[in-house]
């Protein structure tokens, strides 16, 4: 067995993503912030404050073999209660890039952070892994889910730490 390396990248949310998922995410936040009271409290995760970072574990060999181009995610607000707490929408755009000449699968999930780094929520996305081949760019985007206690925890939301995990097809 190969040892498992990581390392991590750390970048501001790049807006230069999905241009579809961008005009879909301008049209959306502006109606959600105004029903759910975010737009004018002064508070709050702003799509302009949110980031994003990056964490690639791998096999020895491969820690370098795929890269993120972009990642861009905005959380909807629109809460739907749950048991003793709430669940909040919301869409993500990532594009991924293999620079080898050879195929892989990238499995992912996306780790929800506050700003000191501690993890809120994870999602697993469905329709994975996704398989690249030889210098090929794929772009995934869909919808996440995440839960928090209260309403007002949303406001927390700072960071979405996508962590890739590089292998060669089995």
């Amino acid at each position: 067995m190969l040892p498992i390396e990581s390392r991590r990248e750390h970048s501001a949310t790049n807006y230069h993503g999905a241009l579809l998922t961008m005009i879909v995410a301008i049209m959306v936040l502006p109606v959600a912030l105004f029903f759910c009271g975010f737009a004018d409290s002064g508070t709050g995760a702003k799509a302009g404050s949110l980031r994003s970072e990056v964490e690639y574990v791998a096999e020895s060999g491969l820690l370098t073999a795929v890269k993120v181009d972009s990642v861009f995610w905005v959380p909807v607000f629109s809460p739907v209660k749950f048991g003793g707490g709430q669940e909040i929408t919301g869409l993500y755009t990532i594009h991924f890039r293999n620079v080898t000449n050879s195929r892989l699968e990238v499995r992912y999930e996306l780790r929800f952070q506050d700003r000191d780094g501690f993890v809120i929520d994870v999602f697993n996305p469905f329709n994975q892994p996704v398989r690249l081949s030889a210098g090929e760019v794929e772009e995934v985007n869909g919808e996440f889910r995440i839960r928090i206690q209260r309403a007002e925890d949303v406001e927390l939301l700072h960071t979405l730490l996508v962590v890739l995990h590089i292998v060669r097809p089995g």
